[in-house]
């Protein structure tokens, strides 16, 4: 799950968040079934996670509107984007997995 958190936070940066889970969350729900696991736990972090974009101008039209109106450096942006980008994943993941296993009725 964590990879797969990784990887659509990552693309994120670059594609269209909505493009990005209509293309993933078909092979997501695939290999959730061959791992016999639900597929709610990959595909809610992958939809979740797509819409962290925080690194660069071109992630969401307010990192663009921030980065034009402040004179930022991508590299002003970068660094703070990644660290808020690793807590939200992480975040995400952990409450997938505490609110899955209730959901579920594991608790």
């Amino acid at each position: 799950m964590i990879v797969l958190a990784i990887i659509c936070s990552v693309m994120a940066e670059v594609i269209c968040n909505a493009g990005l889970v209509t293309l993933l969350l078909p092979i997501f729900a695939t290999l959730a079934e061959d791992l016999h696991i639900n597929p709610l736990l990959l595909m809610v972090p992958a939809t979740i996670t797509s819409n962290f974009c925080f690194m660069l101008p071109v992630g969401t039209p307010a990192n663009t509107i921030a980065y034009e109106h402040a004179h930022l450096k991508i590299s002003d942006m970068a660094l703070p984007g990644f660290v808020v980008k690793l807590i939200t994943m992480f975040v995400t993941v952990i409450m997938t997995y505490a609110l899955g296993g209730a959901v579920q009725g594991r608790c």
